[in-house]
């Protein structure tokens, strides 16, 4: 029975994730035209998910009927979908709340430091691999 629960849970982040990744970019063909050149799109989304996120945990903690099922269709399905800034933003609030300071400054920049390099690391494995001869 366990497993079948467990199967449930992926397909509510996946169907959840799925909304948000098109919700995601709808931003992007809706804002896009409006800047070009500037990723309104990704900014209003990111802005968007943290909004969720905030409105969804914070219903979760207050309502015994706000199941953690819906909990992952909304924060870790459509929000994970929308955007992963709102979870980073959330676990980093977390921190603070808890008042674990070193451990949030570690891990906010941690996260960033550490999300550049492999960005830059990966266009370099890219470039290393595929470059044109």
């Amino acid at each position: 029975m366990g497993e079948i629960k467990v199967l449930w849970n992926f397909l509510l982040v996946a169907a959840g994730g799925a909304v948000g990744s098109a919700a995601r970019y709808g931003f992007s063909l809706w804002l896009g035209p409006l800047a070009p050149g500037f990723p309104a799109g990704t900014m209003a989304a990111n802005v968007a998910g943290s909004l969720v996120i905030g409105f969804v945990t914070e219903l979760a903690g207050q309502k015994a009927s706000f199941t953690p099922e819906m909990r992952l269709l909304f924060a870790t399905g459509f929000c994970g979908g929308l955007t992963t800034l709102s979870s980073y933003l959330f676990e980093f609030n977390n921190f603070l709340r808890d008042r674990e300071m070193l451990w949030g400054l570690f891990y906010a920049a941690g996260t960033l430091i550490l999300s550049f390099a492999a960005l830059w690391a990966g266009m370099f494995l890219c470039r290393l691999l595929f470059q044109r001869q």
